[in-house]
């Protein structure tokens, strides 16, 4: 059944949620950029047996307590994460990032300090 947050449709789907229990929540910082290619890997989650809840990265971290646990995937791991990162494991989320601009980068100084947060990471 979906759900609008924001003008946003969350959907959430069961296919084999015995093995994985757990959704997977995918937040669009930048509609015209980010939705698209988020669409197709909520869809493939979805095949694999994953429950997606995508929508606006803002109204999803306004909204983090009232969603169930999930595993949480976040565009970057910078010190601006770390508050909202450590609201989200005190509530029992999980999260993981991947950074969407890492296939070229700055050289790997400026973009260690730039981009990745040892802080955030723990």
């Amino acid at each position: 059944m979906p759900v609008l947050i924001s003008g946003w449709a969350i959907t959430e789907r069961n296919l084999n949620v015995k093995k994985l229990n757990i959704p997977l929540i995918i937040p669009v910082e930048n509609q015209v950029r980010e939705l698209d290619p988020k669409l197709l890997l909520a869809c493939i989650a979805v095949q694999r047996g994953f429950r997606v809840i995508i929508g606006s990265h803002r109204e999803i971290d306004l909204r983090i307590a009232s969603l169930p646990r999930s595993l949480y995937l976040n565009k970057s791991m910078t010190d601006r994460n770390l508050a909202m990162f450590r609201i989200m494991r005190n509530i029992g989320h999980e999260i993981v990032t991947w950074d969407e601009e890492a296939l070229v980068h700055l050289p790997p100084e400026t973009y260690y300090s730039r981009r990745l947060s040892p802080v955030a990471g723990s």
